[in-house]
């Protein structure tokens, strides 16, 4: 974030296994980045992985 720049909360699932916004294994794609806003900047898409079944 840039200084001045306001955060917001877009998810309320994150942790216990959920994995939101992060390009995870996405590289292999050619994926970089776990998020993609439209181009108008009205949108927001991102990446969610559930391993809430994954045993460690």
């Amino acid at each position: 974030a840039l200084p001045g720049d306001r955060q917001v909360q877009v998810t309320k699932d994150g942790g216990n296994g959920i994995v939101n916004g992060q390009a995870v294994h996405r590289q292999e794609y050619g994926i970089t980045k776990g998020t993609f806003w439209s181009p108008d900047g009205s949108r927001l898409a991102f990446h969610r992985m559930d391993e809430s079944m994954v045993t460690p």
